[in-house]
């Protein structure tokens, strides 16, 4: 007797943490360009960069490593 797996639940695919961080970098672009705070406009926008450098990363480290390999885990350094 063959067990077959159960179909997958269509709808949208889990992002990825790169996606996640481009996503709260676009955030940070968004909530920057609302203020008026110039303080707070500048360390909106430098969040944003480093949201996008950690997701160039975590690509980098997923296009290099064998497929099926865990992502290494970084700590914040928020």
């Amino acid at each position: 007797m063959e067990h077959e797996l159960p179909a997958r639940p269509e709808g949208p695919a889990m992002p990825t943490l790169a996606q996640v961080y481009k996503q709260h970098a676009e955030e940070c672009i968004h909530s920057a360009a609302k203020t008026d705070d110039p303080k707070q406009r500048a360390l909106l926008l430098k969040l944003a960069s480093e949201w996008r450098e950690d997701a160039k990363e975590l690509q980098r480290v997923a296009e290099s490593a064998p497929s099926g390999a865990p992502a290494p885990v970084r700590r914040n350094k928020r």
